[in-house]
């Protein structure tokens, strides 16, 4: 009995996979496939303590993924990590631009410079604390106002420092820590969503009502980044710059406004919990803005079996587990991209003889990791951010305009790179759709065709190695809201990846016809044995936890390097091994 290889020759389109090997051509209709997805317990992996369960050996943290691409299958972390590092520095290079003005945006840095001016002019007895929040916050962005009196300027540098001291508020992390500039900007903007007084306010709207220009200046940054975060907590002048809402921060504030939040409260998992019973709808608003969009694209990792792609699929448990460990590890790095701006809230084989048996060998085949609704969901989210740039400054801005790193900016132009990830995400879904059997979803697909979406991704899949996006470390914490009670503050801590192994077999294996390569049925007909597919995927381990200090990336990755273990970063962090996220 002789086995024919199936790794040769293999191509698929919608609802169809075709194998062309060693003198057969076997045609799969991937209709009714069904494929069964588990994750094996993995010997090396520290479950943690649970009652009398005993305990194995924790698995080793890696700092940055492993980017070789020694195997042909995807695990979605890969995605996300070039996603994060994209996301990262598209917002860093809008950030610069939205402070020096570019294109039909005029730039904070005018609109600071000539309200500052009116302010600086008005009675301190009445504008004192808009004089305070906008005269301080120029001063931190090192925007220039004329006419500031000594003893307003005294009063500015008082509340800059009462500012400063409030680390919650003023430290930069994130990427924020890349430049100087970047660093002024963050603190700029935080000072910037301080509550103004009742006369403030008046003093500011009647400087806005004298100045279109600055009016004009002022709505359309107002505009922006309710677009590139969300809508704001509050409406009206009572915060120059407020904040953005989020789901994560809503559920805390209805759940714990002002009562005491239990011990064994863990957000996340209450963020699942209600997407599960329907209870938290993601599905973006009218309003929304790009971290909606970027927080729908997770929920497929949430409820993967009421996606399109979930009547293909049967998930075991531990499996799941791993998508809840992405949907965390993803939101975590997500809400870091955008923490300046949202609310940290209080709270085949050839013929032989007839006697000879012939099998083909045939395993599933997939490319990626079977999320094809998320794939296209972030795909979804680059077009809507692409379009949101375009109004805001203008085309040829955009095309003038270049993602930043901490290095400096690349040399693609950002309207160039957003078309390339959309088309990335987009082939991603359309490569595991058709491999799913599942018609790709082309309505908020990319400006590409389908199938050269689906090689672009094919392409870059195969050559990760030759991305640096991919060995860059993301290690960091970022808060989510303030224990008043408790005097400390919630973090999500990204602490790294970790490998684990999964197996995808065929629960219900597609339709097959086997054929010569010349059409004619072959005798004997080969017998096909259904396989399975082994790989390590690299998943991402994550923690949520009081601490006493919010750390920078710096900071959070030197004490990541002193620990050999997720456990043992969490307790010097001073949380119970109870809390690791995995």
């Amino acid at each position: 009995m002789r086995p024919a290889d199936s790794s040769a020759n293999e191509f698929a389109v919608s609802d169809k996979r075709t194998i062309i090997t060693a003198g057969y051509k076997v045609e799969l209709d991937l209709t009714n496939q069904v494929l069964a997805v588990t994750a094996p317990i993995d010997r090396d992996l520290d479950l943690g303590y649970r009652g009398d369960s005993p305990r194995l050996t924790e698995a080793p943290l890696k700092a940055t993924l492993d980017s070789t691409g020694r195997s042909k299958f995807l695990s979605a972390s890969v995605l996300a990590q070039k996603a994060k590092i994209f996301d990262d520095g598209l917002y860093a290079a809008v950030e610069v631009a939205a402070q020096n003005g570019i294109g039909k945006h005029a730039g904070k840095a005018s609109l600071l410079s000539s309200l500052g001016r009116a302010l600086a002019a008005a009675d301190p007895s009445l504008a004192h604390s808009a004089q305070q929040l906008l005269l301080g916050a120029a001063s931190l962005g090192h925007v220039p106002v004329a006419g500031v009196s000594p003893n307003i300027e005294l009063r500015v540098r008082e509340a800059v420092e009462t500012f400063l001291a409030d680390e919650l508020r003023s430290k930069p992390i994130g990427f924020y820590t890349w430049s100087e500039q970047l660093r002024n900007i963050f603190q700029q903007d935080r000072m910037l969503q301080g509550e103004i007084d009742a006369d403030g306010i008046k003093v500011i709207t009647n400087a806005l009502l004298v100045d279109p220009a600055a009016k004009d200046a002022y709505e359309s940054h107002l505009r922006l980044i309710s677009r590139l975060t969300n809508p704001f907590v509050n409406s009206g002048l009572r915060t120059f710059f407020p904040p953005s809402v989020a789901h994560e921060t809503n559920i805390v504030k209805q759940l714990y406004g002002d009562t005491p939040i239990p011990e064994d409260f863990v957000l996340a998992d209450e963020m699942i919990r209600q997407i599960r019973a329907g209870e938290l709808n993601l599905q973006p608003r009218a309003d929304s803005g790009w971290y909606d969009y970027q927080t729908w694209s997770l929920e497929p990792l949430v409820i993967p079996e009421q996606m399109p792609e979930g009547k293909c699929l049967q998930l075991d448990d531990a499996y799941r587990k791993l998508l809840l460990d992405l949907f965390k590890g993803m939101l975590c790095l997500t809400r870091e991209t955008h923490v300046k701006q949202l609310e940290v809230v209080l709270c085949g084989a050839a013929m032989r003889p007839q006697e000879e048996k012939v099998f083909i060998d045939i395993s599933p085949g997939l490319s990626a990791e079977p999320l094809a609704t998320h794939y296209l969901r972030r795909a979804a989210g680059y077009r809507y951010i692409h379009t949101v740039l375009e109004e805001t400054f203008g085309a040829k801005a955009l095309r003038s305009m270049y993602r930043l790193t901490e290095t400096g900016p690349v040399a693609t132009s950002l309207a160039e790179e957003l078309a390339r990830i959309e088309t990335l995400f987009f082939g991603a879904h359309v490569k595991v759709s058709q491999e799913l059997g599942l018609t790709p979803d082309t309505a908020l697909g990319s400006d590409s065709s389908a199938s050269d979406a689906a090689d672009r991704f094919a392409s870059w899949a195969c050559d990760l190695k030759s991305d640096c996006d991919l060995s860059v470390d993301l290690r960091a914490m970022v808060p989510v809201f303030y224990d008043v009670e408790r005097r400390k503050t919630k973090v999500w801590a990204f602490l790294g990846w970790t490998d684990r192994p999964i197996k995808i077999s065929f629960l219900q294996p597609p339709a097959a016809t086997v054929r010569n390569l010349d059409g004619t049925q072959p005798r004997p007909v080969p017998e096909i044995r259904w396989g399975a597919l082994y790989e390590h995927l690299q998943y991402p381990v994550t923690a949520e936890l009081y601490v006493d200090k919010v750390l920078d990336r710096d900071e959070f990755r030197g004490l990541c390097d002193s620990c050999v273990t997720s456990s043992e970063i969490v307790r010097r962090l001073g949380a119970g091994i109870t809390q690791i996220k995995r």
